[in-house]
Parts: structure tokens; sequence; C-alpha cells
């Protein structure tokens, strides 16, 4: 399909804000956390943000993500969007006051004072409000990643 048909269905479904975001109105994905927009092209279904930044942009390097500057999941605007990694990606919502950690230093050093006792990691993530897994880089003094 031409990249030209392609950017006309996708603006025939923007309606474009004052703020500047190209706000999404055709078919919807949601996740867990937030709704994105969702654009089938020659049989393959995307997020419209991501269709969005191949037109206008260019393609997306494997294993990165489009991210919002804008914060506004529905947003398509080329302008708003950037690649990143999943870790850019939780830097930017931490920087922005999105995404606060659960866990201080102190909590952190009473999980790992708990397991001496034989708590188990799956009853403190419960207790802390973390994943079993965290819990278990935790004990282990691992680095938690999540690239």
């Amino acid at each position: 399909m031409d990249v030209k048909v392609i950017a006309r269905r996708l603006m025939d479904n923007v309606v474009k804000k004052e703020d500047g975001c190209w706000e999404w109105h055709g078919s919807l994905h949601k996740s867990r956390t937030f709704v994105y927009g969702k654009m089938t092209v020659n049989g393959i279904t995307d997020m419209a943000h991501r269709w969005s930044y191949r037109i206008f942009v260019g393609e997306i390097p494997e294993k990165l993500l489009v991210c919002h500057k804008c914060d506004y999941p529905l947003c398509v605007n080329p302008e708003h969007l950037f690649v990143g990694t999943n870790r850019q990606n939780i830097d930017d919502a931490i920087a922005k006051g999105r995404m606060k950690s659960k866990l201080t230093w102190e909590k952190v050093g009473e999980i790992r004072e708990l397991s001496k006792k034989r708590i188990k990691g799956v009853d403190l993530a419960k207790k802390f409000g973390v994943s079993p897994k965290l819990i278990s880089y935790i004990i282990n003094n691992e680095r938690w990643r999540i690239e």
C-alpha cells in the first residue's frame, strides 16, 4: 500500500487539538494501563502512534518503543513522538512525575531482613505491593532490569 494512502487513512481518524496533539479517533487497543489507537495496514495491526512514526519519521529501530513527549497515548502527532528503550520510557515517566517507586531504601532493607527470617518472597511481594520477581532481585542484591 502506498505511503500516501496509509497517511490519508491515518489522518482520516485524527482530530487536531489546540495543544498540538493529534488525537486518534479510530479503533482502540486497551492495555492494562492505557488506551492506544490501533490501525491495520496490509494485514498488520499495530498501535496508531507507531504507524504515524513510520509514515512521517521513518522505520522504528528493532527493540525500540515509540514514546510520547506529550504523555497522551492517543496522540499520533509525529512531533510528539520519539523512539527509546523501555528504560528511557520509564526514566521519562519518572522525570515527569507519572511513575513513582513503591519502595524506599528503608523498605528494601526491611525486605532483606524479613527474607533472612525465612518469610517467603510471594508473601513479601503481597505485603509491599510489588512483584515476586522484584522481591527476588532485592533479596539477591541484583540490579532490577526492565529493558
